[in-house]
């Protein structure tokens, strides 16, 4: 398994592979932005999310940051592990999200990709908190978080 910053053509892959559905079964809400483009047109969709990522690389400071890191196994683009922060430099907080396609759900990698990812954050990046949320019925992804130690504030 790898996590690396996302090449232009691991964009096209995530985009293909979110077109393939990556809701989990029971899962109605989804975080605002991942499915976001209202569009019909397949290819409208998949420009949309590859354009998004190339903004956010030209938005880049060092305080304000946002690393979308790819998550490959066995080669195969299966995933999306991101973590951003303002104000780094100050408040030393990452916020994390993350998705996978539907036939790579249940097998471990979403929580392989988050500690691998709080492992760049902590001991590399030197964060000091990391932040994160999910849909209030994704179950799934509150049992990752809650495995990786993010304590759950209500709002």
């Amino acid at each position: 398994m790898v996590l690396r910053y996302s090449h232009d053509d691991d964009l096209y892959a995530l985009a293909e592979l979110r077109e393939e559905g990556v809701v989990p079964p029971g899962c109605e809400h989804w975080t605002p932005g991942l499915l976001d483009s209202l569009s019909f047109d397949r290819g409208a969709r998949i420009r949309g999310f590859v354009q998004r990522n190339w903004v956010r690389r030209g938005q880049l400071r060092a305080d304000s940051w946002g690393l979308p890191l790819c998550i490959l196994v066995d080669g195969q683009v299966c995933g999306l592990q991101t973590m951003s922060a303002e104000r780094f430099n100050i408040e030393r907080t990452i916020a994390s999200g993350s998705w996978l396609g539907l036939k790579f759900q249940g097998k471990g990698y979403g929580s392989w990709a988050r500690a691998s990812m709080l492992e760049l954050a902590f001991v590399h990046l030197g964060a000091w908190y990391a932040t994160t949320s999910w849909a209030v019925d994704n179950m799934v992804s509150a049992r990752v978080s809650a495995k990786m130690g993010y304590t759950l504030y209500p709002e």
